[in-house]
């Protein structure tokens, strides 16, 4: 596997909710019924409301713009619906800062399912598929997170500090959207890359330009007569395989034609491990989609399909 760049880089989530959605303008209202607008709105589903208080760059526009059409994005918003923000309970407390002028300081004590977890894991199920039959799963983002989704279980306690103050009408907090929606915020960004030169294949998926999993397969033609070997020469290296951490690798020939792949969930492998065997390097903690993506092209890799969870219609 080539090896993929590594830039050392700063990802800072600021993002400013504003209430801009079908026209609609969001009511002015005081810190603290802000929140719990917000909160009810995961809770009841009320598009509308989240419509007004969801930037445009938000990755929630797009869903909440289509979820009365059949489209991938609407089907992925109602089973969310039903099995994580229906469910989810909350309960808001003043904290002792709570009369700052000017400012509401809170805690959000909350049951939600953690879905965020469960769409990581199908994540690398899919990897495991293609990897292990030479299938393309991974592409196919709205069935694993489907299936993500589906299996995130029951709620499970979560807790978090809050405080709003004074700027526009909306809620800015990240780290809060991304625990009320369990943990399925941290995929709005999500980009699927796949890129082929000849005799490979390599597919990215991104957070941003945070890099969380790949799929390569490299591809080479046998004859009749360098069959037997070439089947011996595949059983010796699934047997030699070894097994790390979100690491999946594998071999297999049939019809001429010997596959070799290997697929890494980021989310899970270990960093040293992953610079020890040579499949990443530099010196950073972010593993950069754009750069590795970059480096490839430079290589003669071609952008063969490109797909934006944003743009899921």
């Amino acid at each position: 596997m080539k090896k993929i760049l590594v830039a050392l880089l700063t990802l800072a989530m600021g993002i400013t909710m504003t209430a801009c959605a079908g026209g609609s303008e969001a009511p002015e209202l005081d810190n603290k019924e802000r929140l719990s607008t917000v909160l009810e709105a995961f809770k009841t589903n009320d598009l509308e409301t989240l419509g007004m208080y969801l930037d445009t760059d938000s990755g929630y526009q797009n869903i909440i713009a289509s979820i009365n059409e059949e489209t991938p994005s609407a089907e992925l918003w109602n089973l969310a619906n039903d099995e994580i923000y229906s469910k989810m309970t909350y309960t808001l407390t003043d904290t002792d800062d709570a009369n700052m002028e000017g400012f509401y300081t809170g805690r959000v004590d909350m049951m939600v399912a953690d879905a965020g977890n469960a769409v990581a894991n199908a994540t690398f199920d899919a990897i495991k598929a293609d990897v292990l039959n030479g299938t393309d799963t991974v592409s196919d983002v709205n069935t694993w997170m489907k299936t993500g989704i589906a299996n995130a279980g029951d709620p499970v306690a979560d807790s978090h500090p809050t405080m709003l103050g004074y700027g526009s009408n909306t809620i800015d907090d990240d780290n809060l959207l991304n625990k009320l929606t369990g943990g399925l915020y941290f995929y709005k960004d999500l980009t699927v890359t796949t890129l082929e030169a000849e005799g490979e294949k390599i597919i990215f998926i991104a957070q941003g330009d945070n890099l969380i999993a790949s799929v390569t397969h490299s591809y080479i033609e046998y004859t009749d007569a360098e069959a037997e070997e070439m089947d011996q020469m595949i059983a010796a290296l699934n047997d030699e395989i070894v097994a790390y951490d979100g690491i999946v690798s594998g071999a297999s020939a049939e019809n001429g034609v010997a596959r070799f792949s290997q697929g890494i969930a980021f989310l899970f492998a270990n960093t040293s491990e992953l610079e020890g065997l040579g499949m990443i390097t530099g010196d950073g903690v972010h593993l950069s989609a754009s750069g590795s993506i970059d480096g490839y092209k430079q290589d003669g890799f071609t952008v063969t399909s490109t797909f934006s969870l944003k743009d899921n219609k």
